[in-house]
């Protein structure tokens, strides 16, 4: 398995010269590249240019707000946009209507065709917008000319979403192929539109939130050193270094809300922890000039913040239409988990 370096958001291991470094304190993102005979298309190229900054949509796996698509179909056209632009050299006025590619990762699920179509049609009520469904989980797995053509499907690309399910589902496939792994990585450094609900949420962090214990077990949640009732594995890690994301918050078939937000962050020795409500979505905002930012789009968003002077953590809730600047809580980080358990 691929394991990625909790100092940025690259593959352990990658050799390729690095382009840019985004610091917050510690280094929060480092802005991956390849050499010139690497770049395999013209479109990737173009790509590399689109935004200096990076927005993750994070839904909490109920229904998705129509605030919260609106957001990410924005910045997807926007790359479209910039896309068209680039590859002609006509006016706006004479390329006519651009198209926006959205690819949907169903990976979360065995049979992704069967939640797909909910998905499109949500999207398909924005004008010259269109989704394409990514190759299943063992298809992407097993079959080479699926994954090349899947590849080869994210640099076409606009925007990327995950759909929801078990996060490890994902994560295997991530896991399985560094290529994979990496052009995600370069899609989301590329400033194009990314996100995710429910699974597709809890991978964007590293150490990622992969379950807990039965619910039999939360009538005693331990609180100690151990956390044995949260299990943490491996993310894909496109969240800023201390940042963990949780997901269908303040369900009855979950921890309660306080416990919830203090296991994410206590557990995973991170900051800040998100846990994102079973009906909200937030955009978080890496800018390259150093800030942080969470955005509410619907619903509530639990916070469990570090304090500034290191004794334990502060809980908040943020309601839609809030914002809350995070590099203060992150300057404070020293480390994350070195190993996910």
């Amino acid at each position: 398995m691929t394991q990625m370096s909790f100092l940025t958001n690259e593959p352990i291991g990658r050799r390729e010269s690095l382009s840019g470094l985004l610091s917050i304190g510690l280094s929060l993102f480092t802005f991956s590249s390849r050499s010139e005979a690497e770049r395999p298309t013209q479109v990737q190229d173009v790509y590399t240019k689109i935004s200096d900054d990076k927005r993750l949509l994070l839904c909490g796996g109920g229904q998705r707000p129509e605030a919260a698509l609106a957001d990410f179909v924005e910045r997807a056209r926007k790359s479209a946009e910039l896309r068209a632009d680039l590859s002609t050299s006509k006016s706006r006025d004479h390329i006519g209507a651009v198209s926006t590619n959205i690819l949907v990762i169903g990976w979360a699920k065995s049979d992704p065709a069967r939640f797909y179509p909910a998905f499109k049609e949500q999207i398909a009520k924005y004008e010259n917008c269109r989704t394409t469904l990514a190759p299943s989980r063992d298809e992407t797995i097993k079959s080479e000319s699926k994954r090349e053509g899947f590849i080869q499907d994210i640099r076409k690309a606009d925007g990327i979403f995950f759909l929801g399910g078990d996060q490890a589902g994902i994560m295997r496939v991530i896991d399985s192929h560094e290529a994979i792994r990496n052009e995600l990585i370069s899609f989301f450094n590329s400033g194009r539109a990314t996100g995710g609900t429910s699974a597709g949420t809890a991978i964007m962090s590293n150490p990622m939130i992969n379950g807990y214990r039965p619910l039999n077990s939360f009538a005693q949640v331990r609180l100690s050193e151990s956390h044995s009732d949260v299990r943490i594995c491996h993310g894909l890690g496109l969240c800023p270094k201390g940042v963990v994301v949780d997901q269908h918050g303040f369900s009855e078939n979950l921890p309660g809300r306080s416990e919830r937000m203090h296991l994410v962050t206590v557990a995973t020795k991170s900051p800040v922890g998100i846990v994102v409500g079973e009906d909200g979505a937030a955009a978080l905002t890496i800018e390259a000039k150093g800030s942080v930012t969470l955005s509410v789009l619907g619903g509530e968003i639990g916070l469990s913040l570090k304090r500034a002077d290191g004794n334990g953590y502060q809980r908040t809730l943020l309601k839609s239409g809030e914002v809350l600047r995070l590099e203060r809580y992150l300057q404070s980080s020293e480390s994350a988990l070195a190993e996910a358990r």
